[in-house]
């Protein structure tokens, strides 16, 4: 059987829910310079209880989403990096992020703040100044369900 995810986006700066969307769209952003912080949730109606929630990156042709990852936490994020992502069970204000990405097909645990409801997921992103091209990254999402 086959459950309906939804991923609802919310305000960066005042937490307001926004609305329900189909894709993470992070927007468009200049060489060298990092978009605004974009907030989502992954929700399942449908079920009791979601666990083991990961994103990952998994296509960036042309784009370098981290190229000598360092200081890797238990998350799977690192310290460096052009594809911000943070998490936190409640609502906070972000301008900036501090966690990345640490390359294509490595996953970040996301975890969750209720029992079918994912943390707050903070998405930015930045073209590394040697990219040559623009392009498009895909997101992934993986979760266990019951």
């Amino acid at each position: 059987m086959s459950e309906s995810i939804i991923i609802r986006e919310y305000n960066p700066s005042t937490g307001d829910f926004i609305g329900n969307i189909s894709t993470f769209d992070i927007g468009s952003t200049n060489l060298g310079e990092f978009s605004p912080v974009r907030v989502f949730d992954i929700y399942i109606p449908t079920v009791s209880i979601i666990s083991n929630v990961k994103l990952y990156i998994i296509s960036s042709p042309k784009i370098i989403i981290n190229s000598s990852p360092i200081d890797i936490s238990s998350d799977g994020s690192a310290g460096n990096g052009n594809f911000g992502i943070e998490t936190s069970t409640t609502f906070t204000s972000r301008n900036t992020l501090i966690r990345f990405f640490a390359g294509e097909n490595l996953p970040v645990t996301i975890g969750t703040r209720a029992s079918n409801i994912s943390k707050f997921i903070y998405l930015n992103a930045k073209m590394d100044l040697s990219t040559t091209d623009s392009g498009t990254v895909t997101y992934k999402i993986t979760l266990d369900y019951s």
